[in-house]
């Protein structure tokens, strides 16, 4: 492109759009240029210091880097797009990604590329100051920078008020007119600052949004503001009249109000800001006497020392104080091979234990926000943003660009009926058509709900898994673990192991979180040394104890490593260094409510999938449709993946087996009972002892699409009543703002109201 054909409002912005042809992203200016001044030049060499580095990384390798930024001069979606693009601005920066609601983009980059300074720099190049995101000492300037303008436009609102009463009380003819001028030019004087400063981001928002050739909810009302003001304006310096200064600024005021409330309501329904709610954990902490104790994650201090077992995660950044282990970072990289850490080796948090159960030292507090994103990054259905969100957007676009037609088309007609009453129709029409509730009920409503079903045992990833789990037709169960009791007992013992066997086969058991192998530790005392240790899902376990080889496991699981197992009843079966010496059937009843709850699903097609053979059937085969043992995890992934080509499915697992199951589910659960039953593949994690409110919770999750709904209809008759009302010239601009904060504040009491009483309705606890 030719520079010299284009205008710059900046040499700043000259400079990023040659910096963006440069690297091929001449488009960009086609979605709307951000028109943001560049920052002065800074040296951000300072953040690839080591010590720094581990103040602001979520995780680092050697090829590979995650990172927040907190970036206050992100405004609108032309900021988010621009931003998405850094891999394509600067080579080794591998993924970017904004969260627009908390102003932070999320970079991950390749170390041996480039550098956190790197990075730091190009985003203040391109007008971006980057702010580091520590969040216990970060403050919100944005929230007191809206402060601060609602505070101006009150005291504004306020005196001109004050000002006006002559006015209101008083007629024109006994009114002396020096103090009509006198008190009409203070109302201006008072205005203006209103208009400049408290209305910036309303102005601003609408600029940007127009020159992206987009129109965005501000434009309407930032409309409205100027016609408002300019008429007054004019009135004023001409001398033609007092203007309508009361009605502006009441209206910005009001405004203010509801931006204000609609900040507080997305803080209050932020899945990060209420963290502690929603994340059933604990993780085993070893006391001074070497006993194990629970306690939750959020409680873990800088010292403590924790156990993780084989398939738990690590819950916070930590240093390794066993022996050698293996770790898996397939959760925080995506990368599942498996990286070995010696003692003194530091680990990051969201690392799975892979072999021998491993004690760590806390190095930093949990990372709330940082184990929330870790879940979220994971679900790569919701990547994108949900479909209620995309549908609300289009909606409330077209919303807006028909009150615009219709403010037009009304003030045309105004202008030939009675050209007095135009400007009032006009700022009417944008005022009180304004779709804000329109926005705000799928929000809010969901958001409600989230906050519901988590008062009954189940924590959602977002609204968005609660629709979808409003439409499911096909229900898939994992059986041991989770529908029947996670620590079977033994009924009947085969082959009894001698003392030293038993010591052996019980300490290697301990490292696994298996309710069979939980079984075999109880029954036994633990003895011994374990060197080595190995689990393979669906099959059993092995390793090394006190220099001997033992194994723990199926029938199939003792055959395919050579040993040799007679035909019996038993499930679970044990040698040592070769031969069988342990064989026991257990009795894994089903959890108390179970029976109930499968009742309770008969309207819906169920399907069991369990890795075991088919001795209980019985218990199953009156209230389950479909029943398939004998499946490995890898035939449950298959199944589930193809099932949900043709169905919405729900996959409801233990997490630990199931975790490929229920990432290709349409919504998966995973049933948790300890920080070992946490997995970042599931949509919703629900306490085990709370998983037979689930038919309940899919019951909810019905209604709550249906108060959406209303909510909807109710924003949409508001906006077309008043509007019938404002085209007649029957509505002032005052009470018109007056009405549009109100609107919102009845969608936001419908949701609240309708949520909590479908809760109560469908036998589910509705406050918490």
């Amino acid at each position: 492109a030719n520079e010299s054909k284009q205008y710059f409002c900046c040499h700043g912005c000259k400079e990023v759009y040659a910096l963006l042809h440069e690297s091929g992203l001449g488009s960009f200016y086609n979605e709307g240029a951000v028109g943001t001044r560049r920052a002065e030049k800074h040296d951000y060499a300072w953040m690839n210091e080591p010590s720094v580095q581990g103040q602001i990384t979520d995780f680092a390798s050697d090829n590979l880097v995650k990172l927040r930024f907190s970036l206050p001069a992100i405004h609108c979606a032309s900021c988010v797009w621009l931003l998405e693009q850094l891999p394509t601005l600067q080579k080794g920066i591998l993924r970017s990604e904004v969260r627009f609601m908390d102003k932070q983009v999320h970079i991950e980059l390749d170390p041996r590329t480039t550098s956190i300074g790197d990075v730091a720099a190009l985003l203040n190049n391109i007008g971006y100051k980057p702010e580091l995101v520590l969040e216990e000492q970060r403050e919100d300037n944005s929230k007191k920078a809206l402060y601060y303008k609602l505070g101006l436009a009150g005291f504004a609102f306020g005196n001109i008020m004050l000002f006006s009463f002559p006015e209101y009380l008083a007629s024109a003819d006994s009114l002396d007119s020096g103090f009509t001028a006198m008190f009409a030019w203070l109302n201006l004087v008072l205005a203006t600052p209103v208009m400049l400063y408290s209305g910036s981001e309303f102005l601003v928002s609408a600029w940007k949004s127009l020159r992206a050739r987009f129109v965005n909810l501000d434009v309407p009302i930032a409309l409205g503001m100027l016609v408002l003001y300019v008429q007054s304006a004019v009135d004023i310096v001409a001398g033609t009249g007092p203007g309508y200064m009361d009605s502006f600024t009441a209206f910005v005021f009001l405004l203010l109000v509801g931006r204000t409330y609609q900040q507080k309501t997305y803080h209050r329904i932020s899945f990060d800001r209420n963290f502690r709610h929603y994340f059933p954990l604990t993780s085993s902490v070893v006391a001074a006497d070497g006993t194990l104790h629970h306690r939750p994650i959020q409680d873990l201090v800088r010292g403590d020392i924790v156990l993780v077992k084989h398939g738990e995660i690590v819950p916070a950044d930590a240093v390794v104080l066993s022996g050698e282990t293996k770790l898996d970072y397939a959760y925080v990289t995506g990368e599942s091979d498996p990286i070995v850490s010696a003692h003194g080796t530091s680990v990051y948090a969201g690392a799975k234990v892979v072999g021998t159960a491993t004690q760590f030292e806390i190095q930093r507090p949990v990372s709330n926000s940082y184990l929330t994103q870790l879940w979220n990054d994971n679900a790569t259905r919701y990547a994108t943003g949900s479909e209620r969100d995309k549908q609300s957007d289009a909606i409330a676009r077209w919303f807006t660009i028909a009150a615009l037609t219709v403010a037009l088309v009304a003030g045309a007609y105004w202008m030939w009926a009675d050209s007095s009453l135009a400007v009032h129709v006009v700022v009417s029409v944008l005022i009180v058509a304004c779709p804000c509730a329109l926005a705000l009920a799928g929000p809010f409503a969901y958001g409600t709900a989230l906050n519901v079903a988590a008062s009954n045992g189940f924590y959602s990833r977002s609204g968005s898994v609660l629709e979808k789990l409003a439409s499911i037709d096909t229900i898939i169960f994992d059986k041991t673990g989770t529908l029947t009791r996670t620590v079977p007992a033994i009924q009947e013992e085969f082959y009894h192991p001698l003392q030293d066997q038993a010591a052996m086969v019980s300490a290697l058991s301990a490292h696994s979180t298996h309710p069979a192998s939980k079984a075999i530790a109880a029954e036994y005392a633990a003895g011994g040394t374990v060197e080595l240790f190995e689990e393979i899902p669906g099959k059993g376990i092995r390793g090394i104890v006190s220099g001997i080889p033992v194994i723990v496991g199926s029938e199939e699981w003792m055959r395919e490593n050579g040993i040799e197992v007679l035909e019996l009843e038993a499930q679970v079966f044990a040698s040592v260094d070769g031969e069988l010496c342990g064989a026991w059937k257990l009795k894994a009843g089903l959890r108390s409510g179970i029976q109930q709850l499968l009742q309770k699903l008969q309207t819906y097609r169920t399907v069991l999938l369990s890795g075991d053979n088919n001795r209980q059937d019985t218990l199953f085969s009156s209230t389950i449709n479909e029943r398939k043992y004998r499946q490995q995890p890898d035939a449950k992934r298959d199944f589930v993946a193809q099932e949900s080509q043709h169905h919405n499915t729900l996959m409801v697992g233990d997490g630990l087996n199931d975790a490929g199951a229920l990432m290709h589910s349409t919504v998966g659960v995973a049933v948790a009972e300890d920080i070992g039953s946490f997995t970042p593949a599931s949509d919703i994690i629900t306490e085990a002892a709370q998983l037979p409110q689930l038919a309940n919770v899919m019951q909810f999750a019905a209604r709550v699409r249906t108060v959406v709904k209303l909510c909807f209809v109710l924003s949409i008759v508001y906006n077309t009543v008043g509007l019938l009302f404002a085209v007649q010239g029957l509505l002032s601009p005052l009470v018109s703002a007056v009405l549009m904060p109100l609107s919102s504040v009845s969608v936001v009491v419908l949701a609240t109201i309708a949520t909590h009483r479908a809760a109560k309705q469908t036998g589910l606890q509705s406050w918490k």
